[in-house]
Formats: structure tokens, C-alpha cells, sequence
């Protein structure tokens, strides 16, 4: 019996044994098959398998099948294998990721394989963000080596799996062993994994590796969860015998069942063959023992073979093929000749308006599973590169069998001609890409809609996957399976977080009756007394209605998508316009378009809790037209009576976020600029669009003249709503939403607003800043002990406000900020005796504001988002046209730049330092030019400007807006800025000019105001006199360059 027998008989059923490597022969017979093989330096004395021998027949792997493989072989054997793969893992000594970055990234599209988890060792870099997403569709951690650029570990984990790092294995390095290590929990559809990576530096003492490593092994056999160690730990396992450390490792990691599964030699060079790469794997010591396979790939992008393990599931389930409706243009042609020759009389002679609908879905959703019936797929897509083409993939395997060749037999002219030959297949392999994606982004061929597309397929900039199959979720104190059970459940919790926060207020209200309203109308003084009246629509309406449809949308429960609807936009519009006006004269809306589908979408954290998931409301795009009709009209009666609350930036036409940082800031400058102190409050509401109550909203709506049929029209509209949760392609039971404004609808931001309008009343002479619900007070005083008082009142007063409208304030994200830095720690404040935390920074729209006006936190949160981006420009510059990567840096780089740079860039230029310079290099990135190229040509190229004027022309351009355009512009402003001439009556020469007021400090001279007239003032008068925004744009260019 064997070395290859003996081990079978510890570790594999008998069933397998005769497909490993080798077996039958005696040991005798095994040594001459390895030496014609050239390959008996690989098992010199065999020590590693004679301590795989002395494991005793406690299995932890059912299967354990491995082998060499060729590129092509592990392809097939994946494709088959993929639907019963648990866990797949790769590693590989990359030796430096910067010169094999390419060839890595080729090996991975000619695999045609997403393994769950990527670990690189040797990755040789400093600049470790230029890699973080050198594979889409992954997310990176890593370890760096200390003092020497050499070395390094780097894992990529799918980000479909949900990971968290374990900084209490990290083993530290010492001076007699230096190691880099990565080690993080992975869960993949509730099953969770320990992986760690680790590369060992050679030439260090093993001894002291071992103690180092023991209690990481150790600690994790205490936690009974699977575990995977792969790295390149240059310990030779095939000298087991000869050295008593390496004997004492091996020792160790047997000791506590972690099981090797690289079997033969890794790093394969002229004169010597070694075992220095290793896998190895727990089983957590759980009941379900996993199948493992495992090999070395035939790869020659290093000198190390890449090492690759799949854990399979225990029973090995069918295939199962999934349906779907093809949407092929034939099809879809089918369709609009169906809904073009339907009769729709029957719907026209109907009074009743459900009626009147039911017969129109009925008649749509036949005609559509008609032409688009579910058709069940014959195979699996395949999700190869096109530009792999199968020549190429003949010679990748040729290279790969030269290679093999050479290792083997290590003959010069063997090397040679795999040298001549690689060299070869890469320059045609590099023209074949290249060749592919010049087609792929060809400006003229395709439109701005496919090339975005082709984009977001080559980059995944849109590629986090979220997962909506839920295969086990804790419900009440048991952990289910069941798909029924789950969406159930699951569907249960979404439907009662309103009612669920509103409870909390029973004990101490009793709510707002119809018969009893005073408590919620003491805040509504602006109500009038002229009623909303409702137009009818017409088809032309109607028609542009489904022209500003999003074709890419969802469709809701009747499985209508937007772009059919567009498509046959002629033959459903005059249907629609007699539904329409039916509601909307009968004050009913169809109950089939208050019905909600509910997709459940993973956030993060446990998979296993209803709570990690965030409910995806989608309803009727019929439902939508209706909607946007009547939202148009309600707006418009808002809009002609002045009723919105002038500091709401939400939701609303020529309003914005940046316009809404910018009132908040400026007034703190100019408040500090007068000598106040100030205290900004910003008030977190927990699910504030679930828990509006729809009896209060109705009162609201009745005071802002809302009344009669059209308030009929929204009571029917917020009552009997229904929705359900689609989970595992199980539908579950239908449960009525009896409170919030409708997830995923048009009017339900609107009807927010009107829930929120009043809050100002709350507070008399304090101006309220909203956006939505976000929800933000800044108060001044003379002094902090001043401001501290009045903002006291003001918590006690908003919080009557939420408690009276059933809103509920979450104390624990509600936080303040003092300015300037409260140094002393003087102030402290509360809300309903549970304490505000205290800040130095805060995030309000997308910018992060600090107590000291610096911007440094919001600089650097905007520079991580980009540094992101250098990795992924170096891979696109030589595969897309120029004028795509100048789109790709406005898209993705510029957009983020100008964001609110009228505020951030309004700093002391050094804190921009690092984000002009990171600009810099992606515009080099892009334009592929040297490091010493001259900037200024770089911006020149891509018609862009330096972050320091970037903030100056659109400071400029804001000016303009206010001079030229203030109708675009928020009421707020409409008095920002004004002449010398209106303020005073002197025939100056810069009577023309904008009166700049006095600045008193440094943080009046940072005022935007302040900066915006010094700035228009000092501009050309032909500048000032510009035909549009854009003609001035181009000319400030031009101006500041």
C-alpha cells in the first residue's frame, strides 16, 4: 500500500479513491511512475504524507480530490460544478501585482469564474488603492509588509458576500519572523466562513512562526466555524522529516484539524520543486461534512503555481432552470399590435371607475403573457469576454501545454520554445482586447445609452449585487427555511414599522380625531379659504405623461413595464384619459393600483434578520401616470398660494441640495462674522415617511384648501392600501398599510412636505432648514450660555411638534455641533431627559460640516471616493476612445469635485492639497501622459479647471443666476445681492458695481456673499453681460486660465 492508499484511507471513501493520482501502485511503482514523470524532486523522502499517514480515520473531508489542471480542465470542472459550489477559493503568489496585474485579470476572464474570495500574496505595492478594484464586482483587504515594499497579502471577497474583518487573529510580526496577514468573516448565503491569508517572508526562524501562529488556530477551532488558510507560508511540506520546525508546524495545524489541501508541489523552477504554497481547511467540527476539491492551476504568470479549492455542498442538488419572459423585439412588436387593435368600448361605457379599470388590466395583461409567455432557459449564459475568442483560447492552451512541457522535463529547447510562444499569444491576446473594446466604445456605431451600458458592464461601477433570496431568516425565535414562512414574515415586518413607532405614542396621546383636531390644526395659521380645483386631463397630457416615463424602471404587480407602455403610447391614451377623469370626477382611485409589490433587498450585516433589509416598494406604472397627473395639480395650488414653507429645499422645482448647504452655511458665517455663538441641531426622525398618520395628513391637506371631491379623492387614495413581499419568487399573503404616505409613489413625497409644512410654527422666529425629513436648526446667541438657553426651548418645542404628529425622533443619531469649538464642554442638551450627543463633525446633505469651518473631514471623505478611481482608469486607458474617458472623468471624478465645492473649496488652499493633486493624476491616468507633463495641458485637454477656480466659476455662475436669473432660484435669495446703487445715491465709479458689506473677520471674508461680489466685481464687463449660463461658463474658462 501506497503513500497516495494509506492517506485515502484516513480521509476519502472508497468510492474515490480509485480517481486520485497514482493509486494501485506500490510504493516502489510510484517512485519510477514519478521519476519518468521528472517529477520525483517533489517528493523527496514523502514526509509530508507519511504525517497525513499518522491522522487517525475521524474524516474532516468526505472527498478530497486533487490534481494539476490545465486552464481549460478548471473551466469545465467549474461550469459543471457551479451550482453546487458553497465556497470557491483562489491563491496565488502573484509576486507583484503592479507588472502581472493584466495577466491575472486575463487568466480570471479565460477561467470565465467569479471566485468567492481571491488571495494574493507577494503583491509588492505601497500604493494599495490603485488595486481596490482591480477585479469589479470584488471588495479588497489587505496587509502590507512594515518597512520593504516586498511582500504583502490581498484578499478580494465578492461583494454579494457580506464580510468582517477580524483584527484578533492578526499574528504580529517579530524580528525572527516577519509575516503579512489578513484574516475576515465571510458569509455567503448564512453560512459563514473564517478566511485568512497569509504570507510568511522566507528565510525567517519557522519555530517562532509556529508559536506565533498556534493560538490564532487554536482560538479559531474554539469558534467552530469553517476556516480556509491559503498563503504562501515558504515552508516546504515534502521536507517535513528532515526539519524538526517544519515537523512541529505541520504538527500543530493537524493538532487542530485543519486539514491540508495542496498536495503537490506549487513553485516549480529548473532545479528544485516545492511545496511552499499551502491550503488548509476546517470544518468547524460541525454534524455536515462538505466535499472538497482541490489543484494546482498550470498558470505561468509567476514562478508559483496558483493553488484553488472548492467546497461543494454535502447533496449535490439537480439544476434547476429558471423562466423567463423574453422581451425580444418581435415579441414586443406582437404586443402593440394586440393593444393596437383592441376595442375599448367596453371600458368607455363603464361609470364605475374599478370597473372601468378592470376591464382595461385585463385586457393589457392578456395580451401580454400572450406575446410573452414564460419560457424555460435550455443552458446556462455563458458569461465569457468576447473578445476571448475560441482561437484564442486554443492558443492560451498550447502556451499552457508548452509550458507543462518545459516544468516537467526542464529541457532548454523546451523553454525556449514556451518563451517564443508566450511572448506571442500576449501581444496578440493585448491586440485582440484592444481591438474589442475600440469596437465596443466606437462613438460613431453606438448611442450615449449603449456605450453607458457597455461601460457599466466593463467597470461594474453599477455592479454591488443586492440579494433578494433570503434562504434562512430568523422568525420569532426560530431560524427558518421555508420560503413561504420567509416571505410572510418578512412581508409582516415591513408592513407594521409604522404602526409599530406610532404605538409608542398611545400611552401619552390619544391621537388626532376627526372630531377633536385642534391638537395638530394649532400649527396650521396659513390655511386659506380658496379650494383646489381638478382639471381633467386630456390625451395630449396623457401622452406626455408616458413620453417622461424612465424605461429602465420595474414594473409593479401587473408586470407592465414602462417601455411598453412608451411603445404603445398611442393605442392606451385615450383608455387612460377616460380612467383618469372617471377618479378623478368620483374622488375613487382603482383599488388594483393601490396595490404594492415589495422587494426585499440586503442591506448589511446578519442576512438572517428582517431588519438588515430595506423594503423596494414597486407599484403600477398605470398607477404612476395617474399619480403624476394629480401630483402636477397639487403642486401647482401649493405653488400659485405660496403654502410651502420657504426653507423646504426638497422635492421641489429649482431647489437643491447644494442651494440648501449653502443658505445653512452662509448664515453660520455670517452669524460668526457678527460675534454669536452658535449651536446646530440636527434631528434624526426615525421611518418618518412610514409613520405619517393619514388622518392628521387628511386635516392638513383640508386647510390648504384640499377639500371636497379632490379631498375625497386623497382619503380614498391613502385607505385600503395593500402590498405584498415577492421573496424567493414565493408571493406572500396581502396585508393592509394602514398609515405613512405610499413607498415608491409619486404623490408620496409631496404629501410629506404638506405633513411637515407647519413645523415652523413650532418655533417662532427660528428658521427651520428642511430637506424632506431632514430636519436641521441652527440658533445664536450672544453668548453660548444664550444660545444654550434658547436652543433648550427649542428641542422642548420640537419635540411637542413630533409627539403631536406622531413622528419619532431618534435620539440616539440626533447630534450637535457648537461654533465655534465649544472648548470649555460647557454645553449640554437634551430631549426628554435623554442626553444629544455632542459633535465635531456631522454629515447634512452629502457634505460633512466641522465645528471649525476647515472642511478637512468632508476634503477627505471626498478623496477616498476617488482614490478608488486610479486602479480603475489605469485599467480603462488603453481600452476605451478618448472622448469616452473624458466622459467617464465628468461622470465619475468632476461630478464629485463640483458638488458643493462653492462651500468646501472655500478653505485655506492647503487643505486641498491632497485633492487637487489626486485630480491631477487621474487626469494623467486618463490622457496617459508622464509624470512631468504640464498640468495646465492636462486641463486644457479634458476643458476643465484646477479644484481652486472650479470653485471660483461656479461661485460666479451663481452670481449670474442671482443677477440674471433669480426666477430659477428660490424665493431665499431673491434679496442676496444688490448695486451700490440701492444702497446709496453717489455718483462712484463703482456705482454699478455689487455693494460688498463690511467683512468684521476671517469668517465674514469667507462668507459666500462676500466672496461672490468680490469675485463679480473684479470680472470683465463683457463676462457680466453673457447671453447664458453656459456662454459664461465657457468664458470664465477662458478668463481664469
Amino acid at each position: 500500500m501506497n503513500y497516495f492508499q494509506l492517506f485515502s484511507i484516513s480521509y476519502m471513501t472508497n468510492s474515490v479513491m480509485s480517481e486520485l493520482p497514482y493509486y494501485g501502485l506500490s510504493n516502489t511503482e510510484l517512485q519510477k511512475q514519478l521519476t519518468n514523470d521528472r517529477l520525483s524532486m517533489m517528493f523527496d523522502n514523502n514526509e509530508f504524507f507519511d504525517y497525513l499517514n499518522n491522522l487517525n480515520s475521524s474524516c474532516l473531508l468526505k472527498e478530497l480530490n486533487f490534481q494539476y489542471v490545465t486552464e481549460e480542465q478548471l473551466t469545465a470542472k467549474l461550469k459543471k460544478l457551479d451550482r453546487n459550489i458553497e465556497l470557491s477559493v483562489f491563491h496565488m503568489n502573484i509576486r507583484s501585482l503592479n507588472s502581472k496585474q493584466r495577466q491575472i485579470c486575463q487568466l480570471f476572464e479565460l477561467l470565465d469564474y467569479e471566485f468567492d474570495v481571491i488571495i494574493l500574496t507577494e503583491i509588492w505595492t505601497v500604493n494599495i488603492n490603485f488595486y481596490a478594484n482591480l477585479f469589479t464586482g470584488y471588495d479588497f483587504y489587505y496587509d502590507l509588509p512594515q518597512d520593504s515594499k516586498v511582500g504583502g497579502v490581498g484578499l478580494f471577497i465578492r461583494n454579494t458576500c457580506t464580510v468582517h474583518e477580524l483584527p484578533q487573529y492578526q499574528i504580529l510580526s517579530t524580528r525572527t519572523s516577519v509575516v503579512e496577514n489578513k484574516w475576515v468573516e465571510v458569509t455567503k448565503e448564512s453560512r459563514k466562513y473564517i478566511i485568512g491569508g497569509i504570507y510568511r517572508h522566507p528565510n525567517q526562524n519557522i519555530a517562532d512562526f509556529t508559536s506565533l501562529l498556534e493560538p490564532v488556530l487554536n482560538s479559531i477551532s474554539d469558534q467552530k466555524l469553517p476556516c480556509i488558510i491559503a498563503g504562501d507560508i515558504n515552508i516546504d511540506l515534502t521536507k517535513s522529516r528532515v526539519n524538526e520546525n517544519t515537523s512541529r508546524y505541520v504538527d500543530s495545524l493537524l493538532t487542530n484539524n485543519f486539514l491540508p489541501t495542496v498536495l503537490m508541489p506549487t513553485r516549480i523552477t529548473p532545479s528544485s520543486a516545492t511545496l511552499i504554497d499551502h491550503m488548509y481547511y476546517f470544518d468547524g467540527c460541525g454534524s455536515q461534512n462538505k466535499v472538497a476539491q482541490s489543484g494546482n492551476l498550470l498558470a505561468d504568470i509567476s514562478d508559483h503555481l496558483p493553488n484553488f479549492m472548492l467546497i461543494l455542498h454535502e447533496k449535490m442538488e439537480p439544476t434547476k432552470r429558471p423562466k423567463i419572459r423574453i422581451m425580444s423585439n418581435k415579441n414586443r412588436e406582437k404586443f402593440c399590435e394586440k393593444i393596437s387593435s383592441t376595442d375599448w368600448s367596453a371600458v368607455y361605457a363603464e361609470p364605475d371607475v374599478n370597473t372601468a379599470y378592470n376591464t382595461f388590466i385585463n385586457t393589457v395583461t392578456n395580451a401580454f403573457y400572450s406575446c410573452f409567455p414564460l419560457k424555460t432557459l435550455s443552458r446556462k449564459r455563458s458569461r465569457d469576454k468576447k473578445w476571448i475568442t475560441a482561437g484564442l483560447k486554443k492558443c492560451s492552451n498550447t502556451k499552457n501545454k508548452l509550458y507543462k512541457k518545459w516544468i516537467t522535463k526542464r529541457n532548454p529547447e523546451d523553454e525556449k520554445a514556451y518563451r517564443q510562444y508566450r511572448a506571442i499569444y500576449r501581444k496578440v491576446a493585448a491586440e485582440a482586447e484592444s481591438d474589442y473594446y475600440k469596437q465596443m466604445f466606437d462613438m460613431r456605431s453606438n448611442s450615449i445609452k449603449q456605450l453607458w451600458t457597455n461601460l457599466n458592464i466593463v467597470c461594474s461601477f453599477k455592479n454591488k449585487r443586492k440579494r433578494n433570496n433570503i434562504a434562512q431568516l430568523n422568525v420569532g425565535d426560530n431560524l427558518s427555511s421555508d420560503a413561504t414562512e420567509i416571505s410572510n414574515y418578512i412581508n409582516r415586518y415591513f408592513a407594521n414599522i409604522g404602526n409599530d413607532l406610532q404605538k409608542k405614542f398611545e400611552n401619552s396621546h390619544s391621537g388626532v380625531r376627526s372630531s377633536d383636531a385642534n391638537e395638530c390644526w394649532q400649527y396650521c395659521n396659513n390655511s386659506i379659504n380658496k379650494s383646489m380645483f381638478v382639471r381633467p386631463v386630456d390625451a395630449a397630457e396623457v401622452m406626455h405623461l408616458i413620453c417622461q416615463l424612465n424605461g429602465s424602471k420595474s414594473p409593479g404587480p401587473d408586470d407592465i413595464g414602462p417601455r411598453l407602455i412608451k411603445d404603445s403610447a398611442t393605442a392606451l391614451c385615450q383608455p387612460l384619459v377616460h380612467i383618469f377623469n372617471l377618479s378623478f370626477t368620483t374622488g375613487i382611485v382603482p383599488d388594483q393600483l393601490k396595490i404594492a409589490k415589495v422587494i426585499p433587498v440586503f442591506k448589511k450585516g446578519d442576512s438572517k434578520l428582517a431588519s438588515n433589509y430595506r423594503p423596494i416598494s414597486l407599484l403600477s406604472i398605470f398607477d404612476k401616470l395617474l399619480e403624476r397627473a394629480m401630483r402636477n395639480r397639487l403642486y401647482y395650488h401649493l405653488q400659485i398660494n405660496n403654502l410651502i414653507y420657504k426653507y423646504q429645499f426638497g422635492f421641489r422645482h429649482n431647489h437643491s441640495t447644494t442651494l440648501a448647504v449653502i443658505d445653512v452655511i452662509d448664515s453660520i458665517y455670517e452669524r460668526l462674522d457678527n460675534g454669536e455663538k452658535i449651536i446646530g441641531l440636527y434631528f434624526d426622525l426615525q421611518k418618518a415617511f412610514d409613520t405619517v398618520n393619514h388622518e392628521i395628513l387628511l386635516c392638513k391637506l383640508q386647510k390648504f384648501g384640499v377639500r371636497g371631491i379632490v379631498h375625497d379623492w386623497f382619503k380614498n387614495y391613502l385607505s385600503d392600501r395593500y402590498q405584498y413581499t415577492l421573496c424567493n419568487s414565493i408571493k406572500s399573503e396581502m396585508l393592509e398599510i394602514t398609515c405613512g404616505v405610499p413607498q415608491g409613489s409619486v404623490l408620496g413625497p409631496l404629501l410629506f412636505l404638506v405633513y411637515m409644512n407647519d413645523i415652523n410654527v413650532a418655533l417662532q422666529g427660528q428658521k427651520v432648514k428642511l430637506f424632506a425629513d431632514d430636519t436641521n436648526l441652527f440658533i445664536s446667541g450672544n453668548n453660548l450660555s444664550e444660545a444654550s438657553e434658547l436652543a433648550a426651548e427649542c428641542i422642548d418645542k420640537l419635540s411637542e411638534w413630533f409627539t403631536i404628529n406622531k413622528l419619532t425622533l431618534n435620539i440616539d443619531k440626533t447630534c450637535f455641533m457648537v461654533f465655534p469649538p465649544d472648548k470649555t464642554n460647557s454645553v449640554h442638551l437634551s430631549v426628554n431627559g435623554k442626553a444629544i450627543n455632542k459633535v465635531q463633525s456631522c454629515r447634512y446633505l452629502g457634505v460633512i460640516i466641522d465645528d471649525e469651518l476647515k472642511w478637512t473631514d468632508h476634503i477627505h471623505h471626498v478623496y477616498k471616493k476617488l482614490i478608488k478611481y486610479v486602479g480603475i482608469f489605469y485599467k480603462l486607458r488603453n481600452k476605451l476612445p478618448s472622448a469616452m474617458l473624458k466622459n467617464i472623468y465628468y461622470a465619475f471624478v468632476h461630478s464629485y469635485l463640483l458638488y458643493a465645492v462653492e462651500v468646501y473649496a472655500n478653505t485655506c488652499p492647503t487643505y486641498l492639497d491632497k485633492l487637487v493633486k489626486l485630480n491631477n493624476k487621474l487626469l494623467r491616468i486618463l490622457q496617459n501622459k508622464p509624470l512631468l507633463y504640464p498640468v495646465s495641458l492636462l486641463y486644457d485637454e479634458f476643458k476643465t479647471l484646477p479644484l481652486t477656480d472650479l470653485h471660483k466659476q461656479q461661485l460666479l455662475l451663481f452670481a449670474y443666476k442671482l443677477i440674471h436669473l433669480p426666477q430659477n432660484l428660490p424665493e431665499i435669495f431673491k434679496n442676496y445681492l444688490e448695486s451700490n446703487e440701492c444702497v446709496h445715491e453717489y455718483n462712484t465709479r463703482s456705482k454699478a458695481d455689487l455693494h460688498l458689506h463690511r467683512a468684521e473677520t476671517t469668517y465674514g471674508q469667507r462668507c459666500l456673499k462676500y466672496k461672490l461680489v468680490t469675485l463679480w466685481n473684479e470680472l470683465p464687463q463683457t463676462l457680466k453681460e453673457s447671453d447664458s449660463v453656459s456662454s459664461l461658463k465657457d468664458s470664465i474658462r477662458a478668463y481664469l486660465t
